[in-house]
């Protein structure tokens, strides 16, 4: 079994292991700030935030715990899987394999990307359009609440405290009209390379004033004051517009926070990017992926925005879910386990399916019923269908197209 990479997994191993512990005491902080914004009677915000102190530890004696996510051991019961190398190995995806372990129902499988830098570049942690975010309006958007953001975003363990979906929009809410401030944590990340500095892009609007923060920190969801290295600010205005801020303070073990810090109004994000650049030779890891399987032994994986130099390796762990479904007892995480290509076994057949451009857009055969996503030169998903059709039309402007059909991956220039 492929060991982990040294010095680059180790320490988000380490971090991730206290997630609970940072939860509790953020959850501490992010209460605290509330009652600040409602009450000014200093004897009386003492009172509160030592009833929410107690009320959290009691929680926490009574076995009550924040979402759990990455290697950590929760209940102790079930043994280890045994993980299996990764089969259908290609640049779209792979399959990731494991035995059953006794006493398991079902399993919790986390992708990671580790990127060494083929030459300098500029390398993209996260790249999204928001377009996962399908339900609401900026009229009327539909209340996220908090809690993770996976099938929001593409890639996983976003995480965030007061939010909104607003059909390709992602909203943030605002103390004056949701009556807390909106928070939006990223994944961990290695951000060590370049001295630190790495460059945050978002394009936002807000229906009144809204003032916004971004900056790297160690800890979860707890505020500017926490920040490794500059707070970048932005007042946004009631257009849409675009902004790019260049921070520091990236470390090996990071995460990316933006929140929300003043104005009267809600703050709205269609498009954002975190990106650092990084000489050849360096190296980056991050987490990609994040699935809940049923009582299995393997899991497709789709990495169709792979780059060159990104490798993929994959961890899981068992877990049983009780007849509440609120109780969980589990193993701890297998070891990491590297994709290869060579050695891979099981490779898929050739496939039928074929793309080609037209003077509309782009047309995709179908005739195994895959399922069909369209990536921009960007990386950007700009269409996904599931319903297996075996003809589908998809209307899009001139450029270069990543057409991806199942497993099979064409190039599509229109």
């Amino acid at each position: 079994m492929t060991s982990v990479p040294d010095g680059l997994f180790r320490h988000t191993f380490f971090k991730k292991k206290y997630w609970n512990v940072n939860v509790l005491c953020n959850f501490v902080i992010v209460i605290g700030k509330i009652f600040r914004q409602h009450n000014k009677n200093r004897f009386m915000n003492k009172i509160y935030l030592l009833t929410a102190m107690l009320l959290v530890a009691a929680a926490a004696m009574a076995g009550v715990s924040a979402p759990q996510r990455g290697p950590q051991k929760l209940a102790h019961g079930l043994p280890v899987p045994v993980v299996k190398p990764a089969t259908n190995v290609s640049d779209a995806g792979f399959t990731a394999n494991w035995e059953k372990a006794s006493g398991a129902n079902c399993y919790t499988v986390y992708t990671y990307i580790r990127h060494k830098a083929p030459a300098d570049e500029i390398y993209y942690f996260y790249n999204d359009d928001f377009s996962g975010f399908k339900y609401g309006s900026i009229e009327s958007p539909f209340d996220i609440g908090w809690g993770w953001l996976d099938g929001y975003t593409n890639r996983s363990n976003w995480y965030v405290y007061g939010a909104y979906s607003c059909h390709g929009v992602f909203g943030l809410y605002n103390k004056k009209s949701a009556e807390q401030n909106g928070m939006l944590m990223s994944p961990m990340y290695s951000l060590q390379n370049n001295n630190g500095k790495f460059t945050v892009t978002f394009r936002a609007k807000t229906t009144g004033t809204a003032t916004v923060a971004v900056f790297a920190t160690e800890y979860l969801m707890a505020g500017p004051s926490y920040a490794l290295g500059k707070v970048g600010k932005v007042e946004l205005t009631k257009e849409w517009a675009d902004y790019t801020l260049e921070l520091d303070g990236g470390i090996q073990g990071c995460y990316v926070e933006l929140d929300m810090v003043g104005g009267d109004s809600n703050a709205y994000f269609d498009n954002m990017t975190i990106s650092q650049p990084m000489k050849a030779g360096d190296e980056a890891m991050l987490v990609y992926d994040f699935v809940e399987t049923g009582d299995v032994s393997s899991h497709d994986v789709a990495t169709g925005d792979k780059v060159a130099g990104d490798v993929y390796w994959y961890q899981v762990a068992s877990l049983k879910r009780l007849s509440s479904g609120s109780e969980l007892d589990d193993s701890n995480y297998s070891d990491l386990v590297e994709v290869k290509q060579e050695g891979a076994v099981c490779a898929l057949k050739a496939s039928a399916a074929r793309a080609y451009a037209t003077a509309d857009g782009v047309v995709v055969e179908n005739p195994e019923g895959a399922d069909v996503a369209v990536y921009d030169v960007g990386g950007r998903e700009v269409y996904a269908s599931r319903d297996g059709a075996e003809k589908q039309m998809v209307v899009l402007p001139s450029g270069v197209y990543v057409v991806k059909v199942g497993y099979e991956v064409m190039k599509v220039m229109k």
